[in-house]
């Protein structure tokens, strides 16, 4: 007879997504600007001035939404504060800033970007649905509703039109924003490139800021405002980089810059 006992089958986890649309979490974002302004809270204090009790289960997920929008920055152990491109959304200068950063918030879950590299310039799929199970780490159980916040964010954004899927708005410029190739007039000398690690300059070309006749492309990015020495950073694309590929590069790199002045 046999005396193992039954074991539970193990709880199938879903990867992160964002569990409320780009408009319910910048009308969010706006309640607790309008409260605490950017100053930092935690996130019971947040959870309390969205109108909940404190923090609990439905709280967390709607800043964990901000958060994954870029709404909310982390600020501390523990602490949040409403971010520049959330203050940028909310109170633009022009209509121009606000699509721009409306385009930059809706690409910043890591879902997303993923979604959008894959059918950029396609019509989702019939089946994105099960797309979403299959290949992209959500459960069966979520997927569903995680494909229409996830349509929902993109006609926001003015990234979905006519069914179809763009990584840029209809009125947003490939050159325009931070996600421009061409350099400032000042750090034009400062940026070259090579084909290959050794520093073997290539020409620059007028339509790319560096090209050569291989398949990688290397950018080299000389210091001098902070350091003694002069430090060159080198970036390395597999291709000549599209806009998107700068503007990931970008946010990774705030990313870094936020975890030191932290430290």
């Amino acid at each position: 007879m046999d005396n193992t006992p039954n074991e539970k089958p193990k709880r199938q986890r879903s990867r992160m997504y964002p569990s409320h649309d780009l408009q319910t979490s910048l009308e969010s974002s706006y309640k607790i600007y309008k409260s605490i302004g950017m100053h930092p809270a935690s996130a019971d204090v947040i959870a309390k001035n969205l109108g909940y009790n404190g923090k609990n289960g439905t709280s967390s997920t709607l800043i964990s939404s901000l958060a994954q929008y870029g709404l909310l920055k982390k600020s501390g152990k523990g602490s949040y504060a409403i971010s520049e491109d959330a203050l940028k959304a909310l109170m633009p200068k022009d209509d121009e800033e606000k699509q721009q950063t409306i385009t930059l918030l809706a690409k910043n879950p890591a879902l997303y970007f993923e979604i959008l590299e894959e059918f950029s310039g396609e019509a989702l799929p019939p089946m994105f649905v099960n797309r979403l199970t299959r290949e992209f780490g959500l459960t069966n159980k979520v997927s569903e509703e995680a494909a229409n916040i996830f349509k929902n964010t993109m006609e926001f954004a003015n990234l979905l039109r006519n069914d179809i899927l763009y990584d840029t708005s209809e009125n947003e410029s490939l050159n325009s924003g931070s996600a421009s190739l061409e350099p400032a007039n000042d750090l034009e000398d400062d940026l070259c490139c090579s084909e290959n690690p050794d520093n073997n300059h290539v020409s620059k070309s007028e339509d790319n800021l560096c090209s050569n006749h291989e398949n990688n492309i290397h950018y080299e990015i000389t210091l001098k405002a902070t350091l003694k020495d002069f430090t060159e950073v080198k970036i390395s694309f597999p291709k000549s980089p599209n806009p998107s590929d700068i503007q990931q590069v970008i946010k990774y790199l705030n990313y870094f810059k936020e975890t030191l002045e932290e430290d």
